[in-house]
C-alpha cells in the first residue's frame, strides 16, 4: 500500500522554507498524531501496531485503521562549501518529519489519507503557518469482486520498484517522493505481480521543479524460491519552457538466491527517445544505457556477517563527434541507496564500484546492525560531469577518477516500533576534483530517531 522508506541534491528546495515548522508546532502535531492512533486502537488490536496497514489484507467489513511516523534528524558536515548553499541547507541542521495516516475499508472499497509535516526545527518565521501540513498520500481503491488481487488506485501514492534504481520512494529525503495519477494492480498467488500506472511527481517533492509525466508497466515474477525476475517499460515526458523530451526506458532485473549463503542480482536498461530544445526545431535523438550488479555472501553462526561487491554504470556523451545524445537520464531513483549517502553525483556519465560489509547482532536483546560500504566514482572523459553544474570532464578518452566515498550506518531497533540510526559519510576527492573544483574532501554525520505506530 505504501512504503515508508525516499535530482541532484543541489536542486533540492531549502527545507527551511515551505515545509519548516516551529518546535511548538511539532509538539501539537505529535499530540494530534497520538490521539488519532489511540482513537482507532480498538480496530487494530489484533494487528502488529508497528507495521503499516497491509495492502493485501482481505476486506470483509468496514474498518478504520491508523498509522503514524515521527522522525527527528540532526546532521552536520565539513568541507561542504563546494556542493553549494542549497545542499548545505538541505542536509545540515535539525529536522523533523511527521506523518499520520488513516485507512478506511468497506467491502471492496478503500481510502487512505496520509498527512505530512517536514522541515527544519525552529526555522519558521513570525507570522508563518504554525503547523504546515501537506498530503503525502491520498488515494481511493476499488477492488474487483471476482479477484482479490485486482484493484485500481486513483489519487496520490508512492511508487517503489526493485532496488530503487529507476523509481524509488526516496525515504531518506526530507519530503520523499509520491505521485499523482492512477495505478492498476494484479497478482496471481504471489508468483506474478503486474502494475500499470500513469502519474506525475507531486508538487514540492525532490526534483519537482521539472514538469515530468511518467507512465509505465512493471512486471515481477517469482518462478521459484531462488529466483525473481522483473521487467519494466517506462515512458517519461519532460515538459519545460526551454526543452521537451520524450523518453522510453526498458529494462529487466534478476535476483538469485540465497543459495548456500550466496545471493546476486543484475539489472540492465536502455533509453530511447528524442529531445527538442525551444530554439532548435530539429530534435536530438537519445540512445542511452545502464547496467548494475551486486553479489553478497552471508556467513551465519556466532558472527553473522555478510560481504558484498557491487557496481553500476550509466552512459554519457563521451564522443564530441556523435550527434546522438548518449547521456542516461535519471528517472526517480532513491539516490542515497544508489550513489551513496552524500549523494554528490548524479547517475549519468557515472561509474561506481565498491564493497559492502554488514554485521547483525545475534543477540535478540540487542537488535543492532552495522553496515559499511566504500565506493570509487568515475566519469567518462568528454562527457558531462555528474555534479557541479555538468561541465565537460577533462580528457580525451577513458574513465577519470572522481572520488572515493565511505559510508557507515549503525541501526539499533529500540522496543518494537522505534529505531536509532547513527551514520557517517566521508569523501576524498581525486586530483581532478581538487584541480577543477577545489574539492579535496567532504564529510557528514547524522543522528536520526524514527518511531512508527
Amino acid at each position: 500500500m505504501h512504503n515508508l522508506r525516499g535530482k541532484h541534491p543541489n536542486n533540492l528546495a531549502d527545507p527551511r522554507g515551505a515545509h519548516g515548522a516551529k518546535f511548538g508546532s511539532v509538539r501539537r502535531f505529535c499530540a494530534l498524531l497520538v490521539a488519532l492512533v489511540a482513537w482507532t486502537r480498538p480496530a487494530t488490536a489484533a494487528a502488529d501496531e508497528s507495521a503499516p496497514p497491509d495492502k493485501n489484507a482481505t476486506i470483509t467489513d468496514t474498518s478504520l485503521r491508523a498509522d503514524a511516523e515521527m522522525r527527528f534528524r540532526g546532521a552536520g558536515g565539513s568541507h561542504l562549501d563546494g556542493l553549494g548553499d542549497s545542499y548545505r541547507n538541505a542536509n545540515t541542521g535539525w529536522f523533523q518529519r511527521s506523518r499520520v495516516g488513516l485507512l478506511l475499508e468497506h467491502e471492496q472499497l478503500a481510502a487512505y489519507l496520509q498527512l505530512q509535516s517536514s522541515g527544519a526545527l525552529g526555522a519558521a518565521g513570525p507570522g508563518s503557518d504554525p503547523m504546515p501540513l501537506g498530503m503525502q498520500q491520498g488515494w481511493l481503491r476499488a477492488r474487483a469482486q471476482f479477484a482479490e488481487e485486482l484493484w485500481l488506485d486513483a489519487g496520490r501514492f508512492v511508487l517503489d520498484y526493485g532496488a530503487g534504481r529507476q523509481i524509488g520512494a526516496y525515504d531518506y529525503d526530507a519530503v520523499g517522493q509520491s505521485f499523482d495519477g492512477v495505478r492498476a494492480h494484479y497478482a496471481i498467488a504471489k508468483r506474478l505481480t503486474a502494475e500499470v500506472f500513469s502519474a506525475r511527481l507531486k508538487p514540492g517533492a525532490a526534483g519537482s521543479e521539472v514538469r515530468r509525466g511518467l507512465s509505465g508497466t512493471h512486471l515481477s515474477a517469482t518462478p521459484g524460491e531462488l529466483l525473481k525476475a522483473e521487467v519494466y517499460v517506462l515512458y517519461l515526458v519532460d515538459d519545460n519552457a526551454d526543452e521537451r523530451s520524450n523518453l522510453l526506458t526498458m529494462g529487466s532485473r534478476l535476483v538469485g538466491g540465497p543459495w548456500l549463503g550466496l545471493s546476486a542480482e543484475v539489472e540492465g536498461a536502455v533509453q530511447v527517445g528524442e529531445r527538442r530544445h525551444s530554439l532548435n526545431l530539429r530534435p536530438t535523438d537519445r540512445v542511452a544505457w545502464m547496467a548494475a550488479g551486486e553479489a553478497n555472501y552471508r556467513i551465519t553462526g556466532r558472527i553473522p556477517v555478510s560481504f558484498g561487491l557491487f557496481g553500476h554504470i550509466f552512459s554519457g556523451n563521451n564522443d564530441a563527434t556523435d550527434t546522438t545524445d548518449r547521456a542516461w537520464q535519471p528517472l526517480y531513483p532513491s539516490k542515497d541507496l544508489l550513489v551513496g549517502l552524500l549523494r554528490v553525483f548524479n547517475p549519468s556519465n557515472l561509474a561506481q564500484a565498491g564493497a559492502r560489509l554488514q554485521w547483525t547482532s545475534p543477540n535478540p536483546a540487542w537488535p543492532l546492525t552495522i553496515s559499511a560500504d566504500g565506493r570509487q566514482s568515475l566519469a567518462g572523459a568528454g562527457g558531462a560531469m555528474p555534479a557541479f553544474g555538468g561541465a565537460a570532464v577533462p580528457g580525451d578518452h577513458g574513465w577519470q577518477s572522481l572520488a572515493t566515498e565511505v559510508d557507515v550506518r549503525v541501526r539499533w531497533r529500540v522496543l518494537a516500533s522505534s529505531e536509532l540510526m547513527v551514520a557517517a559519510a566521508s569523501l576524498v576527492g581525486s586530483s581532478l576534483l581538487v584541480r577543477e573544483y577545489h574539492m579535496d574532501r567532504a564529510a557528514m554525520a547524522l543522528l536520526q530517531w524514527t518511531t512508527r505506530l
